[in-house]
């Protein structure tokens, strides 16, 4: 909104004085016309009545015009203020929200990468648990390999503060709980993979899978034994330590509420 322009007093002042002098000079011209002294003291004594009505007038409008000015130009600035302000609100409104949907999208890269992450290595380990070759554990390791490698780098990352989020601590807590799990498990294969690769190929020469040795023995592989007892209990308690608090943190921004529940506990 652009302020009012202030039009000058200086017409309507000018235009009173014009009219006093124009006044002046009638008077002037008809008392040098008016012979008697009587007429000629009448004379004057109305026009003179007539000018100060006239500047008194002039003064009146003069006046009245400033307060109408000034009460314009005040609303005018109020209604500009009102609008810079209601602009700066806005612009303040929409970077809090830019900056919470992008905390929010970076928080779902976390958890999604942490779910994905998880998941396929666990899937590595129960096809190790069905197939219980060496070929399969030796693949299915190398497996988990890569997917512990991408669960240190989110540690790594959420310790940094990179997906902003709360609870961070107790996060990178629950993953290192899961890495020394899986660090166990592939540092049993880096000490038994080339005697049960040994076995397995007496295996391949038996037809009897009563006298194969190879199952045995990774069924009786400690480290590998410890991440899936209870149906991989701990190493499931783990993430959902990690995901739980994740989760907490990216429900939909419209729908956010102010407390949930996380594991049974509340999380505001």
């Amino acid at each position: 909104m652009q302020p009012r322009t202030n039009v000058s007093a200086w017409p309507v002042l000018a235009t009173v004085t014009s009219l006093v002098l124009i006044a002046f000079v009638a008077l002037a011209v008809a008392y040098n016309r008016v012979v008697d002294v009587q007429n000629r003291e009448q004379l004057f004594i109305e026009v003179a009545k007539t000018a100060l009505n006239l500047i008194f007038v002039g003064v009146a409008t003069m006046l009245v015009k400033i307060v109408v000015e000034q009460y314009f130009a005040a609303r005018d600035r109020e209604r500009l203020e009102s609008a810079q302000r209601e602009a700066a609100a806005r612009l303040s409104a929409e970077r809090v929200e830019a900056a919470a949907k992008d905390t929010h999208e970076r928080r779902l890269k976390a958890l999604a990468s942490l779910t994905n992450n998880y998941w396929n290595a666990k899937k590595a380990l129960k096809i190790i648990e069905a197939h219980r070759s060496a070929k399969s554990y030796g693949e299915q390791v190398r497996v988990v390999i890569d997917h512990r490698l991408a669960l240190q780098q989110l540690a790594n990352e959420i310790r940094a503060g990179v997906y902003a989020l709360d609870g961070a601590d107790e996060i990178d807590g629950a993953l290192g709980e899961i890495d020394r799990m899986l660090a166990g498990v592939i540092d049993e294969w880096r000490d038994q993979y080339l005697r049960l690769s040994q076995l397995q190929k007496q295996d391949e020469a038996q037809e009897d899978p009563q006298f194969k040795k190879v199952p045995g023995e990774i069924d009786r592989l400690p480290n590998f034994n410890a991440a899936r007892e209870n149906s991989y209990a701990a190493l499931h308690d783990s993430f959902e330590r990690a995901a739980g608090i994740i989760r907490s943190q990216v429900l939909p921004l419209s729908t956010r509420p102010a407390t949930i529940q996380t594991n049974g506990q509340p999380q505001t």
